[in-house]
């Protein structure tokens, strides 16, 4: 791990426990608080809490925020290396079986461990278990994850791989074992790391399991996450290491070869659209031309030959299209708010405000019938 970590205040003595809960922290003076309140808030209590101050610029501030908290927390600050490196000094720190992750700007809800190491402990073969969560947008909920994304059972690499089973990892439980066993998350990656290690810890040959039950509240578009052309640079790499350094069978190294050029397309259309934006139809064109060799789309036919025969047409219409889309969306974000308590429940509308309130028996014991909720477009 690169650098020196330091704790610069005292940390309560280090004793043993079951869970070590890992907090990488980066410019989230804003969120922290709420995000350690709902970990103190758990209604399992064997657990310590480890906080990584990322190199945040805003330090004097977390730090401020963190005071009233440092004798239940284990702090620790070193130069920005990233969430794979600050997660990696958590995990090699931690005096914990198993590792809890959350996000410094994420919450969990009070059964979240509780239910998570239950799940974790009824099968030994398992490495992994993760759960659904609440998206929210501008601090209101309007979709839960596995809405977002599809989950299917069984958990494989190749399910994984496919996206028919998406890990949240604020939402995630592992053994240490495991984590260790597949080598923790590569530091060169800020983004698609935990999808990688995920990867990795199957292929590792542990099970990987989820609970349907809603179990953490998400901020959607705060943190690295939002940067859309950096994820797709990075979803490239994590796919050509995959591909090229993972022991697989000739089937799955064929799924990570296709998975591979979808993404190469999706950065290049991209890298279209902003230059359309720029009013740049040049640079769009040669971007389109760059996606048709990893995707020979009828849509992306379509754009290519637009682009050909009326290139200013399109440079001039293509942000009305934008502000067009972003104006539908405004209009769906509102929809999926207001439908959210209809399809989820007023308890739950509530506890994405505050981690204070505690869902009814029957929302926090009884598990849907069924997680594989069709595919929708991501917000």
């Amino acid at each position: 791990m690169p650098g020196h970590t330091q704790s610069d205040f005292p940390a309560r003595n280090t004793r043993p426990v079951l869970v070590s809960v890992v907090i990488p922290a980066y410019n989230s003076a804003e969120y922290i608080a709420e995000t350690l309140e709902s970990v103190l808030a758990q209604t399992f209590h064997d657990y310590e809490i480890i906080v990584i101050n990322d190199g945040s610029t805003d330090a004097e501030q977390l730090e401020k925020a963190l005071a009233p908290y440092l004798h239940l927390i284990r702090y620790i600050k070193q130069e920005n290396h990233g969430p794979s490196a600050a997660r990696n000094v958590g995990i090699s720190k931690a005096a914990g079986r198993y590792i809890a992750f959350l996000d410094s700007d994420d919450r969990w809800l009070p059964t979240h461990l509780e239910e998570q190491l239950r799940l974790l402990e009824s099968d030994p073969m398992l490495g992994l278990v993760y759960a659904d969560g609440i998206v929210t947008v501008r601090d209101a909920p309007v979709r839960t994850c596995f809405e977002i994304n599809r989950q299917n059972r069984p958990v494989t690499f190749e399910m994984l791989v496919q996206e028919d089973c998406t890990v949240v990892t604020s939402a995630t439980v592992a053994k240490r074992e495991a984590l260790l066993q597949a080598g923790l998350f590569d530091e060169r990656f800020r983004h698609c790391e935990d999808f990688e290690l995920w990867a990795r810890v199957l292929l590792c040959g542990f099970r990987v399991d989820y609970a349907c039950q809603i179990q953490i509240v998400h901020r959607s578009g705060i943190g690295l996450s939002s940067d859309s052309e950096s994820m797709k640079r990075s979803l490239i790499a994590v796919y050509q290491k995959i591909a090229s350094q993972l022991p697989l069978s000739e089937g799955q190294k064929q799924l990570v070869i296709a998975r591979l050029a979808r993404a190469e397309a999706s950065l290049q259309l991209e890298l279209c659209k902003k230059a359309l934006l720029a009013g740049d139809p040049s640079d769009a064109l040669r971007a389109a031309e760059l996606a048709r060799n990893s995707s020979n789309t009828f849509r992306v036919r379509s754009l290519i030959l637009a682009l050909r025969l009326a290139p200013r047409v399109l440079a001039a219409l293509y942000p009305l299209y934008v502000q067009s889309l972003a104006h539908r969306n405004r209009r769906r974000l509102k929809r999926l708010r207001e439908g959210f308590q209809s399809r989820i429940g007023n308890d739950y509308v509530e506890l994405a405000s505050t981690h204070r309130m505690i869902p009814t028996d029957e929302q926090t014991q009884a598990e849907p019938q069924r997680c594989d909720v069709p595919r929708s477009e991501s917000l």
